[in-house]
């Protein structure tokens, strides 16, 4: 029996992959309407560009959603987080991080988010398209995509995005968090 859910688990993930082509990977946490939302990159869409722009999606999905995905798959997120270290992956929120205390654990934790959030069906709260300029320090938003706790996606078209044009990444924010990680890993 235990072999057959193992490979049931197996060929689900592989499937579901295929089908949703993304490498979320983890760039923080941030607060939206007062509830605390994990933050992602999409690994496969990142695109660097001349002059140093990067092009790139990222979604928000709520915190304690995956809180309880992981609670519901523990063996299965705790055994692909395992193999994932077994082959020195080491997420790129991590390698950001000046503080190295507990670096193995804290990547341990943040591997099974990325886990969940790339395997597993989840709510997103919004999928937000941002072009980054590393050099000036700068980002804007090309698209949005904000979805209802129907998971009914509402698009922003690009012409009524007040975020539109660049705005400044100040030091110490979650912006400057997520343009150092997106830009360097």
């Amino acid at each position: 029996m235990k072999t057959s859910s193992v490979l049931s688990l197996a060929l689900f993930i592989l499937f579901h992959h295929s089908l949703n082509a993304a490498d979320w990977k983890y760039v923080g946490q941030v607060s939206i309407e007062g509830k605390k939302c994990d933050a992602f990159y999409d690994q496969l869409t990142k695109v660097n560009k001349k002059g140093g722009y990067v092009s790139v999606w990222v979604k928000l999905v709520s915190s304690d959603e995956i809180d309880s995905l992981i609670d519901a798959h523990n063996d299965t997120t705790a055994q692909l987080a395992a193999k994932k270290i077994g082959i020195y992956y080491i997420p790129p929120f991590i390698l950001a991080q000046s503080d190295t205390t507990n670096m193995l654990l804290k990547a341990f934790g943040i591997i099974r988010v990325e886990i969940v959030v790339t395997i597993f069906p989840t709510k997103i709260k919004s999928n937000i398209h941002y072009e980054i300029d590393t050099k000036q320090r700068k980002v804007k938003i090309l698209s949005l995509i904000l979805y209802n706790d129907n998971g009914e996606g509402i698009v922003i078209p690009g012409e009524s995005i007040t975020e539109k044009e660049w705005t400044e990444i100040p030091p110490d924010t979650f912006a400057e968090l997520m343009m150092t990680i997106i830009s360097n890993y």
